[in-house]
């Protein structure tokens, strides 16, 4: 089996992925250059790259060109793994990424796990008027950008790029700071996702 994880930071998820699971290969990009380096440095990178079941690269979701990486896989992913990602990615060009994304999996098997940052989260609630530059999409103080997602919102970009909603919901999380006895309500939009 294949996965590819994108956004894969420090490559956590993917090396979790391969050490519970011996027969999967994990591709594994990243929009930043410097995560895929980290990725890169560590030895259980090393380690299942040397075995030819771990690869990470660089790749910007929306450019139409795939990276090389990516070549010749079109319709024969099993998974493609999305956490935090398309809340990164300006809401004009989400129905393109999640076509790219469906396009790699195989037709009638091959999943997406999406999981996403959903309305009403912590972090859109405390933005300031002046950090809306779109509905339910904000500038953070960092120069990023995050989009808020509802659950038919996300349930749909898949179903019009050729899914079947397996599963979708919104999940709230309470995140405690016990040093500041404050509770976080985080909400976040996911969603399992197969190909038709």
């Amino acid at each position: 089996r294949t996965v590819l994880e994108v956004g894969c930071g420090a490559g956590d998820t993917a090396f979790s992925l391969l050490e519970l699971n011996p027969s999967l290969t994990v591709l594994a990009c990243d929009f930043s250059p410097e995560a895929v380096a980290t990725t890169r440095r560590s030895a259980l990178y090393a380690k299942h790259a040397a075995a030819g079941r771990c690869k990470a690269f660089v790749w910007d979701l929306t450019s139409a060109q795939l990276p090389a990486e990516l070549a010749g896989l079109t319709g024969r992913l099993d998974a493609v793994v999305s956490v935090f990602v398309l809340s990164a990615v300006a809401p004009e060009h989400h129905a393109a990424v999640a076509s790219r994304l469906v396009a790699l999996l195989k037709p009638g098997s091959g999943v997406a796990l999406v999981r996403d940052y959903g309305l009403y989260d912590l972090s859109q609630v405390r933005y300031k008027p002046g950090q809306r530059i779109g509905e339910n999409f904000y500038a953070r103080q960092d120069g990023t950008r995050t989009y808020y997602f509802s659950e038919q919102g996300l349930a749909q970009l898949f179903a019009r790029s050729g899914c079947e909603v397996v599963d979708s919901r919104m999940c709230t999380v309470i995140n405690r700071n016990r040093k500041k006895k404050l509770d976080m309500k985080r909400v976040f939009a996911q969603g399992r996702f197969r190909k038709l």
